[in-house]
């Protein structure tokens, strides 16, 4: 990768200069790119070079931009929350994370995998959120597992008794329908 003096907006429009001519200037009528602050530099630079072409804002990366400011709204963000902690508490323990496959692999006949977000990808969030759907019913099996309590809850090694709380939040939200709703 390149280092942080590369990412600079004469850099990036002389990057930009070599590849509109090794395909042809008059070949081309528009760049697209994402609308950080050198990019449009870049964009001042390439503009004086070839007045004939338009310098287009990446509509995908605006809209991604839109919704990450909207996210912020406590009531988008409540539902966002959901996703994350849950998806984050599954995947990240790996003691619960096998109690949960067991739960899908008896109720589906195959493991449910739970997306996580691309932070630039505006649209997994939503395919995060349908992952999480699709495998509620494993969850709500899992956080009742007599297992699962018997080692979380009652018992275990230190490890497992420090995961209580979060077993305990979960289960909590998780048999709670009125927080998948949000999802």
């Amino acid at each position: 990768m390149w280092g942080e003096s590369w990412h600079t907006a004469a850099n990036t429009a002389a990057f930009s200069v070599k590849r509109i001519e090794s395909l042809g200037a008059r070949n081309l009528i528009a760049i697209v790119s994402d609308t950080e602050n050198k990019m449009k530099a870049a964009w001042d630079e390439l503009s004086e070079r070839y007045p004939w072409m338009l310098m287009i804002p990446c509509a995908s990366h605006c809209f991604d931009l839109l919704l990450n400011d909207i996210s912020k709204n406590p009531y988008v963000g409540r539902p966002l929350t959901f996703r994350k902690k849950m998806t984050e508490f599954w995947r990240h323990n790996s003691f619960h994370k096998s109690v949960l496959e067991r739960c899908q692999h008896s109720e589906y006949g195959k493991v449910v995998q739970l997306q996580r977000p691309n932070p630039t990808r505006w649209k997994s969030q939503v395919m995060a959120a349908m992952s999480l759907l699709k495998t509620q019913v494993a969850m709500e099996k899992a956080v009742v597992d007599g297992v699962c309590k018997r080692e979380c809850l009652a018992g275990g090694s230190a490890r497992r008794k420090r995961g209580r709380r979060p077993l305990r939040e979960r289960s909590k939200t998780t048999r709670t329908g009125s927080s998948w709703q949000w999802c």
